[in-house]
This record gives structure tokens, C-alpha cells and sequence, in this order.
């Protein structure tokens, strides 16, 4: 804060962890500075990373599929030639 920067930082007060932001106003020789416990400021993220796990999961199932589909497409017409020819062989 002293350098006239904006920022972070983490402390413990009266045993319990906060984090700090701060940054100075634009026009006045002001800083704000707001401080939380590090609990509050991070209560949002194991729900974030659930909805971010699950749509990983979503979204490797429909790559699974659609890679199953273009390999079939793939495949079939090369399955099918080939038992044309060992038909007329």
C-alpha cells in the first residue's frame, strides 16, 4: 500500500485468517482497503470447483461419443470393402 499500489494480502487477527485488498482512489491521496476472513472469501469455490468437475465430465462423455461415431463412420465403408473383397477373392 505504501508503494501506491493495488493489492492483496493475508493475516491472521485474533486467530482467525483475512485477506486484505486495497488500492488507492484515483483523484485523492485516498486508499481503500477492505478486509474479510479468508473462510468468507472462499466459501464460493468448492462449489465452483463441483460444477467445474461435473462439466468436465459432461463434456469428455460427449467427446467419447462423437469420437465413436466419426470412428464407426470411418470404419464401416473400410469393414464393408473388405468383405466385398474377400467375397470376389
Amino acid at each position: 500500500m505504501l508503494e501506491g499500489k493495488q493489492g492483496n494480502s493475508s493475516y491472521i487477527y485474533e486467530g482467525i485468517n483475512r485477506i486484505a485488498g486495497f488500492a488507492p482512489v484515483e483523484g485523492l491521496d485516498w486508499y481503500l482497503g477492505l478486509t474479510a476472513p479468508e473462510e468468507e472469501v472462499l466459501a464460493g469455490l468448492a462449489k465452483v470447483q463441483s460444477y467445474i468437475s461435473i462439466i468436465s465430465v459432461t463434456f469428455l462423455l460427449i467427446g467419447a461419443i462423437i469420437a465413436y461415431l466419426v470412428a464407426f463412420g470411418i470404419s464401416k465403408p473400410i469393414v464393408r470393402a473388405s468383405k466385398l473383397l474377400s467375397i470376389t477373392a
